[in-house]
């Protein structure tokens, strides 16, 4: 009833956002909106209900990398179990410690991991632009995933609520990691 005077094609999108935008579609990704219209029949009208009912059929814009796929993102947060890369839109990225460069060494007072390469001290700071390769893509309709292993045999201290969809990266190939890391 409150979107009875907004334009059709406005309410529909706004409807289909409301039950499918941030939504994980198990095996399929995350949803993230609205990319358009295949078929819209006419509204209907069923007594008794002040609302209006449309059969639709529309495409959706669906993130889902792929194994072996590589993404850009900022590390969000840094443990002794591994860091946590975000997109933006997708916080749930996740380079556990053995998938890091070696030799590297979680820095407790900083924490931050530090890589040793050839005598030097390359840092992973939060914030600092990160490229990881995928691999692997976790579904989980129940949200119920086991933290995230530490070699430390320490517990993680993530803030981050479990998610449906995890995925799992890595950091260990040339190339990958700080991008400043590989800046000519």
């Amino acid at each position: 009833p409150q979107d009875l005077g907004m334009d059709r094609w406005r309410a529909l999108g706004k409807a289909v956002d409301a039950r499918y935008a941030d939504r994980v579609l198990p095996q399929v990704g995350l949803c993230l909106g609205l990319w358009d219209w295949v078929m819209v029949g006419e509204p209907r009208l069923l007594a008794g209900d002040a609302g209006s009912f449309t059969t639709c059929r529309f495409r959706l814009v669906v993130f889902e990398p792929f194994v072996g796929e590589i993404v850009t993102g900022v590390i969000a947060e840094s443990s002794p179990a591994g860091i946590r890369v975000s997109l933006g839109f997708m916080e749930d990225i996740h380079v556990p410690s053995s998938a890091l460069p070696k030799p590297s060494e979680f820095i407790a007072t900083e924490r931050a991991w530090n890589w040793k390469f050839e005598g030097n001290d390359l840092f992973m700071d939060l914030g600092s632009p990160v490229r990881v390769r995928i691999v692997r893509v976790v579904y989980d309709a129940l949200n119920r995933r086991p933290p995230l292993p530490s070699d430390s045999g320490e517990k993680p201290e993530s803030t981050v609520e479990p998610s449906a969809m995890v995925l799992y990266a890595s950091m260990e190939e040339e190339g990958l990691g700080v991008l400043e890391w590989w800046d000519g």
